[in-house]
C-alpha cells in the first residue's frame, strides 16, 4: 500500500470520518466536521510488484508526499468557497489540458488554505488520491506554496540551475529589455536572475501581458517600453512581492 500524506497534514480529516448522507444538498457525501482535528492518512493501492527471485514479496514503493502550508485561521466574510475543481482519474491527453487542471488545483488550494477551509481541501485530496498522474506535478504544486525568500536567496537558487517545478525568471523582462538596448551582460547577469515557482512564473508572464488600469490601460510591458532600468527593476521586484515570492 502506498501512504499518501498530503493536504492533511493540514486538512484535519480521517478516512473513516462520517460523511453527510445522500440527499443533504450541496454537502451530500462530504465529510462532517469533528471537534478534534487529526492528520489524514489515506492508504491507496500501490503498483503491483513482481516477487523477488527467491519468491519473497518485495516492499512496495512509497508514493511521494505532497507538502503544503497549514490552513490559515480563516474567516466568515466574502462569498462562499466554490466547489473543488474536477480532477480526472485518467491523465488528460495533452500537456495543455494537464496544466489547466494543475493550475486550477493550486488556485483552489490557495483560496481554501487562506480561509482555513479544511472541508473543501479534504474533498480536493480525495480527488488527487485517485488521479495518479497528478504525482508528476507534486513538485510544481509544492513550489507554488514556497514561503517568501530574500532576493539573495532567490538569486542563489538561479545560480544552482534548474529544478523540477521551478523556472529561472528575469526580474527585468529579458526580451523587452534587450529590444530597448540594455546590454546582455546586465539583462542576463546574475543580479537579474532568480529561481521561482514555475506556476507563479507563468502568472507573472500573464500579468505583464494584460491591460492594467494602474498603467493607463496599457499592459505593464507596454508601459515599461523606453523606461529606465531602475523603473523596470522596481516593478519587477514589486511583482515578486505581490506574488508572495519575495519577502517585503
Amino acid at each position: 500500500m502506498l501512504r499518501l500524506k498530503s493536504l492533511a497534514f493540514k486538512a484535519g480529516f480521517r478516512p473513516g470520518q462520517e460523511r453527510h448522507p445522500k440527499g443533504s444538498g450541496r454537502v451530500s457525501g462530504r465529510w462532517r466536521r469533528e471537534a478534534t482535528r487529526k492528520p489524514l492518512e489515506v492508504d491507496i493501492p500501490g503498483p503491483r510488484k513482481k516477487p523477488a527471485a527467491d519468491g519473497s514479496p518485495k516492499t512496495p514503493l512509497k508514493s511521494p508526499r505532497l507538502k503544503l502550508p497549514k490552513p490559515g485561521i480563516g474567516h466568515n466574510g466574502g462569498p462562499p468557497l466554490e466547489d473543488p475543481p474536477t480532477i480526472p482519474r485518467q491523465e488528460p491527453p495533452t500537456r495543455r489540458l494537464r496544466h489547466i487542471v494543475v493550475k486550477a488545483v493550486v488556485r483552489f488550494a490557495a483560496r481554501a488554505l487562506s480561509r482555513g477551509a479544511a472541508g473543501p481541501i479534504g474533498v480536493l485530496l480525495t480527488a488527487i488520491e485517485v488521479a495518479r498522474w497528478m504525482q508528476t506535478y507534486y513538485s510544481w504544486i509544492e513550489a507554488y506554496f514556497d514561503a517568501p525568500k530574500t532576493l539573495t536567496e532567490l538569486q542563489r537558487g538561479a545560480t544552482r540551475g534548474k529544478r523540477d517545478g521551478y523556472d529561472i525568471h528575469h526580474v527585468v523582462e529579458e526580451d523587452a529589455a534587450l529590444k530597448d538596448g540594455f546590454p546582455d551582460s546586465t539583462v542576463n547577469g546574475a543580479a537579474n536572475l532568480v529561481r521561482i515557482s514555475r506556476l507563479k512564473h507563468w502568472q507573472i508572464n500573464s500579468w505583464f501581458q494584460k491591460p492594467n488600469l494602474n498603467y493607463g490601460g496599457l499592459t505593464p510591458r507596454q508601459f515599461l517600453k523606453g523606461k529606465s532600468w531602475e523603473e523596470r527593476l522596481k516593478i519587477g521586484l514589486d511583482t515578486l512581492k505581490k506574488e508572495g515570492i519575495l519577502k517585503p
